[in-house]
């Protein structure tokens, strides 16, 4: 691709440019006619990658935006776009037309989980939140102009990778995991599609990200729930083979509907050929494909001192998971019970394995749990997530001959991207809900989001007036809270939110991952003490 287009759709896209080659750009754009026929081009394929299976309100939002223009008199809503486009080059400036399509990509990229939440930046522009964080750079040799250069822990934006070599893994905030690996040139463009130019990917989308599309020069593959490679080669012919689950694979006409469409299931594999028209079967060869996704989990090392910490705060309850009593993991807290394990938990050096493979592995604790209402609670606890899922942390659920139902007044969980809360995909949410089982309830969700493969500390407790929210050491959010609002004597669940009669995953949300060192207490900690905690980790 010619450099400057190049350059151009990366600053279309959100990019970085400084302003002596930014204003080079613009030059070109209005005195090249071929160029211009060239980035109008681009700006349609683009156009396409929104469009293509949007919902409507991400349609009518963009149609607002547009005054109108978009559909009147019952215009198709691209072709609409694309002529509001073509008239601001016969008539406006170019800066006048990057502005339009600019807003236009970003609003029609938008997803309707929550990422309308903007916020300032430089020179005082809108700036979309992170789709996604990498989790792998593995000898990645980027291409020297690009601006999306993320290594293992940052924040990815939306916008283009391009790289000659090596591998990157990227967690998204909708639960799927996508690793890329070189040659490769990838724009993300929401959390649930992005667009191959070249490279070989692999995705895998856990249950309940259902939906996440991979575009390709004229084809689309639209995972179903499942873990899929795709080869896409430097003329646009690609390769598709599905490890587990299923996924649907389809050939697109110029305007992104689907001409031709198959069904693959496990250990199935295709040839695409787009210009020709053709999908076709092919042997499975799972060594063309990139590997497996990884996940690279550090142990969890803590001092020597951090058990006699917990101890002298004096809980309630304190669970190690070091050796299981048959199904019953002691308590430390001597008279104090144990916690009963339902399903195949197992333990790695350091912590305990919630397996994504098994929704029905949690913990129950053997009896009720009631602090008192005027002196607070806190829940205390180490947590990895190997992915962005949301999942249940601890529970507090009153015995259902209590309420005649399944239903919690306490919660604390991992986020990801949802559907019916308005919150940062990726936060720590507490919830505190009086009476149990009403609807609504007073929540605290953490300002920074979890990284994937990295432990933190987390404290969510009731002071008498509030609630508090603390990962790693240092307050995360706060709520004020009605002070006459009960506690009632609760089960208490580890890694599910209740035990419900028919577990669909939005009803008992399972944790997947890693936890250790679980502590319940009567009252709230200090926050000298959670300080003190949260600081022996060895290594930090």
């Amino acid at each position: 691709m010619d450099r400057d287009l190049a350059d151009l759709l990366t600053a279309f896209l959100g990019g970085e440019v400084d302003e002596g080659r930014r204003e080079a750009l613009l030059g070109r754009l209005k005195s090249d006619g071929s160029f211009r026929r060239a980035f109008a081009g681009e700006i349609g394929t683009i156009g396409r990658i929104r469009a293509v299976q949007s919902p409507e309100p991400r349609w009518l939002g963009l149609e607002d935006a547009l005054g109108g223009a978009a559909r009147k008199g019952g215009e198709d809503f691209e072709r609409g776009i694309m002529e509001r486009v073509g008239r601001e080059f016969r008539r406006r400036s170019v800066r006048r037309l990057v502005g339009l399509a600019a807003a236009a990509a970003v609003l029609a990229g938008l997803s309707a989980a929550g990422l309308l939440l903007l916020k300032p930046g430089a020179a005082g522009r809108a700036v979309p939140p992170g789709l996604a964080v990498a989790v792998l750079s593995d000898g990645v040799d980027w291409e020297v102009r690009d601006t999306l250069r993320p290594a293992a822990g940052d924040k990815v934006p939306a916008g283009r990778l391009r790289f000659r070599a090596g591998r990157l893994q990227l967690a998204f905030l909708s639960g799927v995991m996508l690793s890329i690996e070189g040659p490769a040139d990838v724009d993300l463009v929401s959390l649930d599609r992005v667009w191959c130019r070249q490279g070989r990917i692999r995705a895998r989308a856990p249950r309940g990200a259902e939906g996440f599309t991979v575009m390709a020069p004229g084809c689309a593959v639209v995972d179903l729930g499942t873990d899929f490679g795709l080869d896409v080669g430097p003329k646009g012919n690609a390769k598709l083979m599905v490890f587990e689950g299923k996924a649907e694979v389809s050939l697109l006409a110029a305007d992104g509907t689907t001409l031709k469409s198959s069904l693959l299931e496990r250990d199935a594999a295709v040839e695409i050929d787009a210009a020709a028209g053709t999908i076709r079967e092919a042997a499975p060869a799972p060594a063309a494909f990139p590997r497996g996704i990884e996940s690279s989990v550090p142990p969890l090392s803590l001092s020597s001192s951090y058990a006699a910490a917990v101890r002298s705060a004096g809980p309630w309850g304190y669970w190690r998971f070091e050796d299981a009593e048959g199904d019953l993991y002691p308590n430390e807290v001597p008279g104090g019970p144990p916690l009963r394990k339902v399903g195949p938990i197992r333990r790695s050096p350091g912590a305990l394995v919630f397996d994504p493979a098994d929704t029905e592995t949690y913990l129950v604790l053997d009896g009720l749990w009631r602090p008192r209402r005027e002196r607070g609670y806190a829940v205390e606890c180490w947590v990895l997530s190997e992915a962005y899922n949301r999942s249940t942390l601890v529970s507090l659920s009153p015995p259902p001959a209590a309420t005649g139902r399944e239903v919690h007044c306490m919660l604390l969980e991992l986020m990801a991207r949802s559907r019916d809360l308005f919150h940062t995909p990726g936060a720590l949410r507490f919830l505190h809900r009086w009476p149990p089982g009403a609807s609504g309830g007073t929540n605290v969700f953490s300002r920074e989001i979890y990284r994937p493969n990295r432990w933190m500390h987390v404290v969510a407790q009731r002071q008498p007036d509030r609630m508090e929210l603390f990962v790693d050491g240092a307050l995360a959010g706060t709520s004020p809270l009605d002070s006459t609002e009960e506690i009632t004597a609760c089960r208490v669940f580890v890694g599910r939110l209740v035990q419900h009669p028919k577990p669909e995953l939005g009803q008992i949300r399972p944790f997947y991952g890693r936890m250790d060192e679980l502590a319940l207490y009567d009252h709230p900690l200090g926050a000298a003490e959670i300080r003190e905690h949260s600081g022996m980790r060895d290594g930090r």
